[in-house]
């Protein structure tokens, strides 16, 4: 499963919209925390993020 962390919802709906396209099995969060608070992360093969978010971000991740 591809994760997409974008806090824009056109551009995370575009990225969403293209991997899909291309077969990928795609979830979208509008958070880091959504991210985190999905219990998503060991599903993940692939995590495409905007690292520039506004918002807390937990200890121990990328901020």
């Amino acid at each position: 499963m591809v994760a997409v962390v974008e806090d824009d919802e056109s551009y995370r709906l575009a990225v969403q919209r293209l991997l899909k396209s291309a077969g990928f099995q795609v979830r979208s969060f509008a958070s880091a925390e959504d991210f985190l608070d999905s219990g998503q992360q060991h599903a993940t093969a692939c995590l495409i993020a905007d690292i520039r978010m506004p918002g807390d971000v937990r200890a121990g991740s990328a901020g």
